[in-house]
């Protein structure tokens, strides 16, 4: 007979390097194998049943009221949705990136421009973004325990827009180009946006190089940079999760204006959707939201951009590190570990 699981008995598995389970435990795994609802009760049911051990559980397999008691005895573990990020993006290091910074500041040095760094004024960003013209809905109200909920869409969810977005480090915008599918877009389209504003042209509705005449790395644009006094300096490759102000502070919340002012455009024309000709100045509305300009200073800080301070980079999201420093502790673990430790794979653990 297996040992009786007590009010609050924990499982610990031992399942390989990548899956620790235990109160107070603090370095879980947040990049590659991070550990999900299922796999977590799939690993409590295999145990409970190798160790046989006695548990209200049905087939020894615990139910949602066991889960939401979990993660209510253990505060310090919560449900996410984790960041996908490709194999380039992983070997990226903590070390790699503060030699960029160095070299970055050695660079302007030799040019005598290093006053830059402490002008946000003189600091841009750019990078492009699809909006689509039917953004997801987000939560509706709705009487209790309704179930089917439904929304009609009003065009087609895969149409989007690629829009170029370019600003400063102290928070302004600069007029974005719209990259539009056409090889010559019609006169409508282009008499809808707004002044200053940039019409891009492309077959495929994405950038290239020759989309605008200053978009991409080529050798126009380099030559236009040179003519103009512009010193362009690449982000690190791979780096764009962790050091491009665009990703890391602005576009996240822009899609949210941006799904507003959709929502804002169709409560005012019932039964119609956003097409290639509203589009400009629905977008419009998104960007002049109020609160652009602090994402826009709140991105550039979290970069280590401006102010400049490499120390202000999130490195967790360096996931070599992160690897390398949980590998480091359980090497420290497996050493303080006997034999008889691996043979116990149960400790204090709630049955409610």
């Amino acid at each position: 007979m297996g040992p009786k699981l007590e009010k609050h008995v924990e499982i610990m598995p031992f399942l390989g390097a990548h899956y620790r389970i235990f109160n107070g435990y603090s370095n879980w795994l947040n990049v590659d194998f991070q550990l999900k609802k299922e796999e977590l009760i799939s690993t409590v049911q295999k145990i409970v049943l190798v160790e046989k051990i006695k548990t209200p559980f049905k087939n020894g397999k615990p139910g949602q009221k066991w889960y939401k008691s979990f993660l209510r005895r253990h505060p310090q573990v919560s449900a996410r949705t984790a960041e996908s990020i490709n194999k380039s993006r992983a070997k990226i290091t903590k070390e790699y990136i503060k030699s960029w910074f160095q070299e970055l500041q050695n660079f302007l040095q030799e040019k005598g421009a290093s006053g830059i760094l402490i002008s946000p004024s003189r600091i841009f960003n750019a990078d492009e973004s699809g909006f689509s013209f039917c953004p997801k809905t987000g939560k509706v109200l709705s009487p209790k325990g309704y179930r089917n909920l439904f929304e009609i869409k009003k065009g087609n969810e895969e149409d989007l827009i690629t829009v170029l977005v370019t600003f400063t480090a102290d928070g302004r915008l600069c007029p974005p180009c719209i990259v539009y599918p056409y090889v010559k877009p019609p006169r409508a389209v282009a008499e809808s946006m707004p002044p200053k504003w940039i019409l891009g042209k492309s077959d495929s509705g994405w950038m290239k190089s020759d989309s605008t005449g200053i978009v991409h790395m080529s050798v126009e644009l380099s030559k236009f940079c040179d003519d103009n006094d512009i010193i362009l300096y690449a982000l690190p490759p791979n780096s764009t999760h962790i050091m491009q102000p665009a990703d890391v502070g602005l576009f996240k919340p822009l899609k949210e204006y941006w799904r507003q002012a959709v929502r804002n455009w169709q409560n005012d024309h019932e039964g119609k959707s956003v097409t290639k000709i509203e589009f400009a100045t629905v977008l419009e509305e998104a960007l002049n939201n109020q609160n652009i300009p602090n994402h826009i200073r709140n991105a550039f800080r979290r970069c280590g951009l401006f102010p400049y301070n490499p120390d202000a980079v999130d490195y967790t999201k360096c996931v070599q590190n992160t690897l390398e420093q949980i590998q480091l502790i359980e090497n420290m673990e497996q050493e303080a570990l006997n034999s008889d430790d691996f043979k116990t794979t149960y400790e204090y653990f709630g049955t409610s």
